[in-house]
């Protein structure tokens, strides 16, 4: 079933879109409430103009899927969905293989992370098995 979305707040349907990195903001453009951060894949966001008549005034279409919410925003003059771009973590617009890249090294920094995490770990458990050895030596 697909709804029109309204803010919880006033009522209105007419809302902008604030962008952030791999994801957006739906905000009621009366009352200035979030009614939504919708989110992309990782380094994407929407255009928060309409590329076709330039407007900044958006409506929301809502799938519900169970527990999930499909969101689909058109213009609300012309009915055009907006753009998808890349963009880094300050919104800057970027291509498709600096997105890539950025992508790759958040991939290598999560891995450097949870090396570093296992290597700690394994420390500890190291140092409690030497423990129990000098236990187990002294009991002999």
């Amino acid at each position: 079933m697909e709804i029109t979305k309204s803010c919880s707040n006033c009522g209105g349907v007419i809302f902008n879109l604030n962008q952030k990195p791999g994801e957006y903001e739906a905000v009621c453009s009366e009352c200035g409430t979030i009614v939504a951060n919708i989110k992309l894949e990782k380094y994407e966001t929407v255009k928060k103009y309409c590329s076709n008549c330039n407007s900044a005034r958006f409506k929301a279409r809502v799938k519900r899927y169970k527990d999930t919410e499909n969101w689909t925003v058109e213009c609300a003059e012309c009915k055009t969905q907006p753009e998808f771009k890349y963009v880094d973590s300050e919104l800057n617009e970027i291509d498709e293989k600096t997105r890539e890249n950025l992508i790759l090294k958040d991939t290598i920094t999560e891995l450097n992370l949870r090396i570093s995490e296992l290597e700690s770990e394994l420390e500890r458990l190291a140092y409690r098995v030497s423990a129990k050895d000098e236990t187990f030596d002294i009991l002999s």
